[in-house]
């Protein structure tokens, strides 16, 4: 491979509206707030990545994170990239581990490089990471727990290509969020998977309650139930119920992920975890123990979910339904090419379209003056 040097790099702030009032933990957002950074090359060649930590999940928050990447403009241009990179094998540790970037510029610096990479080679970023990367990547619906209508739901996801969706619990009181789920697999019937999400809201009783309630139903998997982890191989022995690991993930090491009856999957955020090196080392790790890795979103603006769509089609061999369904929530993206869920898919030639037609007019440069 041709060496590929960095020739200049370029912040960008966005601030995207959204649809509809996100609420997080302890805040509601209105808009969304992140950085867009630009690597390029010599011949005009360049790759976007995305920073932006998201609001009561991340470990940083954006000023810092805006700091550092302005600090690393000045470290990493004029310098070579180094090669195999495109491996997630340990070569971006070695290259940027003296810097000690925060998780979501780790990642979106990690983005944008290999897109750099991967256009320098003429080649499609899925293609870059894996040979036998696929041409989309499913999605699992974020269904709403509050519908009093989950079979009309349902029905309208399966016309539209889903295979699998997601509920968010532990907002709720315990017995409505019991009998509401319920309703959720009852309209399911085994059609489309159906997948949990908890976000660590209960002690270990109430989640005992809850998972012992709907034990007989088809559940693929909880995500973090419990406010204390430790607990989880516990709950899943007594319930039956399968769990999964989220938010447990940035205490551990790849090499340190636990294998214990009952844990069905880890789910991959590369803006939370640290890039998409991590997350690879995550994913091949849950491989080997038998757990599915299922990656998903922080709620990224459209550039940051085209290079997760391009990492999803390279990450597993399998079509692993992704938390990807996100665009929906706002009302304008940083890019001019319609990039959008189709029968319950998105695509890596339209996550591309995506990434080649960023709307400067939405962003602001971040310049030293």
């Amino acid at each position: 491979m041709a060496r590929v040097d960095i020739s200049a790099i370029q912040l960008f702030r966005y601030t995207l509206p959204l649809d509809r009032p996100l609420a997080l933990r302890g805040q509601t957002l209105q808009e969304r707030h992140g950085l867009l950074i630009l690597v390029s090359g010599e011949g005009g060649m360049h790759g976007w990545g995305e920073i932006a930590p998201l609001p009561g999940f991340s470990d940083e928050s954006l000023a810092p994170a805006e700091q550092q990447a302005r600090e690393l403009r000045f470290s990493l241009t004029g310098s070579t990239i180094p090669e195999n990179l495109e491996e997630l094998s340990g070569g971006f540790e070695q290259w940027l581990g003296r810097y000690e970037l925060l998780p979501s510029v780790q990642c979106g610096l990690e983005m944008a490089v290999l897109h750099l990479l991967a256009n320098s080679q003429e080649r499609p970023l899925a293609n870059l990471l894996s040979d036998t990367a696929r041409s989309g990547v499913s999605v699992n619906a974020l269904l709403p727990l509050d519908s009093d209508k989950p079979d009309t739901q349902i029905s309208r996801l399966i016309e539209n290509g889903y295979g699998a969706v997601k509920v968010k619990v532990g907002a709720g009181a315990l017995d409505d969020e019991i009998s509401r789920v319920c309703g959720v697999c009852e309209a399911a019937a085994g059609r489309v998977s159906v997948r949990l999400d908890a976000n660590r809201a209960w002690s270990y009783d109430d989640a005992a309650h809850f998972l012992g309630a709907i034990a007989d139903r088809q559940i693929a998997y909880i995500e973090e139930p419990l406010r204390d982890p430790s607990r989880l191989p516990e709950l899943a022995s007594r319930t039956g119920v399968p769990v999964a690991l989220d938010e447990t993930l940035r205490d551990l090491t790849p090499e340190g992920l636990p294998a214990f009856p009952g844990l069905a999957a880890v789910i991959v955020r590369p803006m939370l975890l640290g890039g998409l090196e991590r997350s690879m080392r995550f994913a091949r790790r849950a491989r080997t123990l038998g757990v599915i890795p299922v990656l998903s979103s922080a709620v990224e603006s459209a550039i940051g979910i085209a290079g997760l769509v391009s990492f999803a089609a390279a990450m597993t061999v399998e079509d692993i339904p992704c938390g990807l369904d996100t665009l929906s929530w706002f009302s304008r993206q940083p890019t001019t090419a319609p990039f959008r869920i189709r029968d319950g898919v998105l695509t890596v030639a339209d996550a591309a379209a995506a990434i080649a037609s960023v709307d400067y007019r939405m962003l602001e440069e971040i310049t030293d003056a």
